[in-house]
């Protein structure tokens, strides 16, 4: 385990800040970055993209964004925070945190304002792919 917490620090994460909030317990914190890992959520993530269902990718990348907080995984998070903010103004639903949706600017079509995001959106999700596959490398 020494070595995972030893590369998760190197990689920028704070593996002893979350272990602080498990009251020290490694083999926990161990078992929740493995099973995070482990989890099929960037591969529904990148399956409701291509379904253009960006109001479950919000969630699921919203979900996966607390997740990795909760573990400290501070590359990974700030990845999914940039693509969760991008995904916002489709969402529908009410935010955990009460943020308003973003609105198209004046004087931009809704088309326009469509194709902008979606670069976006693929530019934050290729930064979220490589910061799980670097993290993964890790713990698995």
């Amino acid at each position: 385990m020494e070595n995972e917490l030893e590369g998760l620090e190197r990689w920028g994460a704070h593996p002893s800040e979350a272990i602080a909030r498990l009251l020290g317990d490694q083999t926990l914190y161990r078992q929740l970055v493995r099973e995070f890992c482990e989890n099929n959520d960037v591969d529904l993530l990148h399956f409701r993209l291509e379904q253009k269902d960006y109001e479950k990718a919000f969630q699921i990348a919203h979900n996966m964004k607390g997740a990795a907080a909760s573990l400290s995984l501070t590359p990974l998070t700030r990845a999914l925070g940039k693509l969760v903010e991008d995904l916002r103004p489709w969402y529908e639903g009410e935010t955990d945190d009460g943020t308003a949706k973003p609105e198209r600017p004046a004087g931009m079509t809704e088309e326009a304002f469509k194709a902008q995001a979606s670069d976006q959106i693929l530019y934050h999700l290729h930064q979220v792919d490589r910061m799980w596959t670097e993290y993964c490398h890790f713990v698995v």
